[in-house]
């Protein structure tokens, strides 16, 4: 069942267009905030880990997410 899910959600990401997704950095520059602004969101920000070590940010959601502050 997990490992469906998992083939089922990197199926989703693939077909996603790949400019839609930032890393960190991506996503730091994308909102326009220094690296202490952005440590001080990121907690609260949409994310998706694809492991434990990497983090995306779906851009439509950042974009999302900031129009709701």
């Amino acid at each position: 069942m997990i490992s469906e899910s998992l083939a089922r959600t990197t199926q989703e990401l693939a077909s996603v267009r790949r400019e839609e997704w930032l890393d960190a950095e991506g996503a730091r520059l994308h909102l326009k905030r220094t690296k202490k602004q952005f440590e001080r969101l990121a907690p609260s920000l949409p994310r998706h880990y694809i492991s434990e070590r990497s983090i995306l940010y779906n851009v439509r959601e950042l974009d999302e997410w900031l129009m709701d502050r």
